[in-house]
C-alpha cells in the first residue's frame, strides 16, 4: 500500500480526508448519534518524531487525526449536544467499517481512472483487516 502512497500522495491524502469528513458527517447526521453538523479540524500525519516519513495507520500507509466536538449545530441553528454516554462521539467499529468502505472505493475507483489496478491479494488483505478509527 505505501507505494500508493508514494507515487500519489496528493491524490490519496485527499482522498484521506475526504473520507474522513464523509464519515464523521455520515454518523453525526443520523438523529440516532447527533442529529446535527458537527465542526471539524484534521491534521494529515505522515511524520514521526525524527522528522523521517512514517506513514501508519489505514492499515500502515499515513493518518489524519481530527479534532471533532461533543456536537454540533442542528438545522434550526441551536447547538445539539452529543448523545453517547461512552467515551467515544460515535460508535467506533461501526466507523471503521464505513470508513474503510468509503476509503476503499474511492481507491479502487482512482486506480481505474488512472488505467492501474490493485493486486488482487492486496485488496483481499485491505478487506479483511480491522480498520482503526
Amino acid at each position: 500500500m505505501n507505494s500508493y502512497c508514494l507515487k500519489h500522495p496528493k491524490e490519496l491524502y485527499s482522498l484521506l480526508f475526504q473520507c474522513s469528513r464523509e464519515t464523521i458527517e455520515t454518523f453525526a447526521a443520523d438523529n440516532k448519534h447527533l442529529g446535527a453538523q458537527p465542526g471539524t479540524i484534521s491534521v494529515l500525519h505522515t511524520w514521526g518524531q525524527n522528522l523521517s516519513l512514517h506513514p501508519h495507520s489505514l492499515p500502515r500507509f499515513f493518518g489524519v487525526h481530527m479534532i471533532v466536538p461533543g456536537g454540533g449545530i442542528t438545522d434550526t441553528g441551536l447547538w445539539q449536544h452529543a448523545k453517547s454516554k461512552g467515551r467515544y462521539l460515535f460508535p467506533v467499529k461501526a466507523m471503521s467499517v464505513v470508513f474503510k468502505n468509503k476509503f476503499m472505493q474511492g481507491l479502487l475507483m482512482f486506480l481505474q481512472n488512472k488505467n492501474g489496478a490493485m493486486d488482487k491479494n492486496l485488496r483481499q488483505t485491505l478487506y479483511n483487516k480491522s480498520w482503526v478509527v
